[in-house]
């Protein structure tokens, strides 16, 4: 059975707001050197909104009322939710065209690494199963195995392995496999992966070791660490320019 965290890789630090999607950067440690190498991925401004990011430190209303008991801490778009960074950049109706648009770009970052690597592969196939169509972001021949692999960005509160469990709940199934093996007869056997991200750049360890086997290198990992944090950086600053709101 996977472990969720090592006990020992949580720290003070870990267990506030700030710091509690950070736990998870120490299973892929090399994918984070961006911070310290001096990246030439980003231009100076887009590093600075990154690191904001990655430290949860972009002023929502949230993290302004620090010391301001009283203040408005309601979602500016007229959400039934607290302001803060990952309400922004997980589930406010004003930044849901980003969020698809964060999704896809991280997935066109895997498509061009398999091409790379000159590997068979389908995307977003829509398989029908007897609950229904399910259209995984990737089915991928890698040897003799077809991978069957779905993307998702997750709050950073959330279990990463909770996440990948969920994604292989909902694709291990006996139409989806037998329909992958159809499709790339040189393969013996199929199996499903859960790529799974958090907005605050975190890559689970399983799904790290997923990307190597579908041909994305370790920089292409930490190409998709990068383009994570300036779209959510992009998503804030769309937030707090709209005037959008919502009907709730």
């Amino acid at each position: 059975m996977m472990k969720d965290v090592d006990a020992g890789l949580k720290s003070d630090l870990h267990e506030k707001i700030d710091g509690r999607g950070l736990v998870w950067c120490s299973a892929v440690p090399s994918v984070h050197r961006w911070v310290t190498d001096g990246t030439t991925l980003l231009t100076g401004s887009d590093f600075i909104q990154a690191v904001k990011v990655r430290g949860n430190l972009l002023p929502s209303r949230m993290r302004m009322r620090r010391g301001r008991d009283k203040q408005n801490v309601n979602c500016d778009a007229g959400c039934n939710a607290i302001e803060t960074l990952s309400h922004i950049s997980q589930s406010c109706a004003r930044t849901h065209r980003l969020r698809t648009a964060r999704h896809d770009s991280i997935l066109d970052t895997i498509e061009k690494n398999i091409i790379r690597a000159g590997l068979k592969y389908v995307r977003e196939p829509a398989i029908h199963t007897v609950n229904g169509i399910r259209k995984p972001d990737l089915v991928v021949q890698s040897g003799t195995t077809v991978i069957i692999a779905d993307l998702t960005i997750t709050a950073d509160h959330v279990s990463m392995h909770n996440a990948w469990q969920q994604k292989f709940s909902y694709y291990d199934k006996h139409d989806i496999k037998a329909w992958a093996l159809e499709r790339f007869p040189e393969c013996a056997n199929a199996k499903v992966e859960g790529i799974v991200v958090n907005w605050r750049g975190a890559i689970y360890k399983r799904s790290s070791e997923v990307l190597k086997e579908i041909g994305t290198t370790m920089r292409s990992q930490t190409i998709i660490v990068v383009r994570t944090l300036t779209y959510t950086a992009n998503m804030f600053k769309h937030f707090t320019r709209s005037t959008t709101r919502g009907t709730n």
